[in-house]
């Protein structure tokens, strides 16, 4: 092994360490647990229990999981634990931890392979200086699952452009449709999936008989997740509609007004913008040399730039 490798191998181990420690310290309790992660422990329990995707009212009595925003990519894996581990706020953040790390892995293994080395740890870094990456990463929730499967589905559709391997557009297919069955912010991608993937037909960067394989491939995790989320599709509508607006705010102006205010007095949303404008920034510099866009950075920016509106 070369210096330059040992060099690498030092600083790859030290980040790694890194890493795992400010993943895992406290993990148990830091942050403290709450409703959500509550009801979301109690329904992976009561499927391992009862192999039922449901809430429990009372003996042999369910309720379905209609407006819990989380889906079966979360409740699975932890019930899986729970069977085989016991139930428990360690075993449950277990799987949270594993998750994280993950998330971590695929950015890692995506950047390295399409913006280098330095770029990767530089990620990496990035990613762990944010304090909302701990306290939603530790917790029992869908963002961070719904992120590492979103990344999954990138890094194989990124390769399929490359390779044109239809397993590999079927893998990337699987990846988006579980992000999308993860936690109903994400299903904002399918939307801008289908606009990506006109533009590139058009430009014949991929054949039409591609773009069916991709969207028939969502088709099936979509439909596991309309039937173990609210039983068929009878009241889908009307429960997104409540998806949409949660709370029943008849005027969203002041909220928006307020949210915006929120980009320059708080600290979480400054860090947020001060990312968001490295990456646009990365954007302009990759279009300036190349005058087009990678499917991945038009994506990510998209989909990035849709969840700003709508925070």
């Amino acid at each position: 092994m070369n210096k330059d490798n040992v060099y690498k191998f030092i600083i790859f181990s030290v980040i790694a360490f890194l890493a795992i420690y400010l993943i895992s310290f406290c993990f148990c309790y830091n942050p403290h647990s709450w409703y959500d992660e509550g009801i979301y422990l109690h329904i992976s329990r009561i499927l391992e229990e009862y192999h039922i995707f449901g809430i429990q009212l009372g003996q042999n009595q369910f309720a379905p999981l209609n407006l819990i925003t989380v889906g079966y990519p979360v409740f699975l894996p932890v019930a899986t634990v729970f069977h085989f581990f016991g139930v428990g706020i360690a075993q449950a953040r277990g799987v949270a931890i594993a998750f994280m790390i993950l998330f971590l892995g695929i950015v890692y293994l995506y950047s390295s392979k399409y913006l280098g080395k330095f770029s990767a740890i530089a990620s990496i870094l990035l990613l762990l200086s944010f304090s909302p990456f701990y306290g939603n990463g530790r917790n029992v929730l869908g963002e961070i699952p719904g992120m590492f499967f979103l990344m999954m589905g990138v890094y194989f559709f990124e390769i399929f452009l490359e390779k044109k391997s239809k397993f590999k557009l079927i893998f990337a297919a699987l990846f988006f449709s579980i992000t999308m069955s993860t936690k109903p912010t994400f299903l904002i991608i399918g939307p801008i999936l289908f606009f990506l993937l006109v533009i590139y037909l058009a430009k014949k960067k991929i054949k039409l008989n591609h773009f069916v394989i991709f969207f028939v491939s969502l088709i099936p995790p979509l439909v596991f997740w309309v039937i173990t989320q609210f039983g068929g599709f009878t009241n889908i509508f009307k429960i997104f509609n409540h998806y949409a607006n949660p709370y029943g705010l008849s005027d969203v102006i002041p909220v928006i007004l307020n949210n915006i205010v929120r980009f320059f007095t708080e600290s979480t949303p400054i860090h947020f913008l001060f990312l968001f404008l490295v990456v646009f920034i990365g954007i302009i510099v990759e279009f300036g040399k190349k005058k087009n866009l990678r499917f991945s950075t038009a994506f990510l920016f998209l989909f990035i730039g849709l969840m700003l509106l709508s925070y």
